[in-house]
């Protein structure tokens, strides 16, 4: 939420054409709370520690790309990360096949937008977290000021 918040006030500050697509971006996060976000698991990866993302497999599988905006946006600006401690590390995503699973609870109660389709046609999904009614329209986020790293 730090990342969003400070490109917000930037984007405020200078003008910047991505104000909207941040405030889209952190509505998401809002919707999502804590039990909407990934999870961790530390490793080695090229003889250094890493950490490997779990999916959820009941959130919208696009959530991942806003996931790694944060993540590449906050590597990218220095402002976000305190000199002192430990250095940002690598973040494997694995989204096929061998891809850790989290644990976490299923949020309830979410449009259907931040939902997996695939995972909502399965038998009684849909049901057990009572898909909320608002109307939320899924958006490809493009920022201009973001660039992939």
């Amino acid at each position: 939420m730090k990342v969003v918040e400070m490109e917000i006030q930037l984007s405020q500050e200078t003008g910047g054409e991505d104000l909207a697509g941040w405030k889209y971006i952190k509505d998401i996060l809002l919707r999502l709370g804590t039990d909407g976000m990934s999870s961790d698991e530390t490793g080695v990866a090229d003889r250094q520690t890493a950490y490997y993302v779990k999916i959820i497999p009941w959130r919208r599988e696009q959530v991942n790309k806003v996931m790694e905006i944060l993540e590449d946006t906050r590597i990218d600006d220095s402002d976000l990360w305190d000199p002192r401690g430990g250095k940002p590390l690598p973040r494997i995503r694995r989204y096929a096949g061998n891809a850790l699973k989290s644990q976490r609870r299923t949020v309830k109660n979410l449009p259907r937008a931040l939902y997996s389709d695939r995972w909502l046609s399965k038998s009684g999904n849909a049901a057990r977290v009572k898909v909320s009614r608002d109307t939320f329209q899924w958006v490809d986020v493009e920022l201009k000021g973001y660039r992939e790293v």
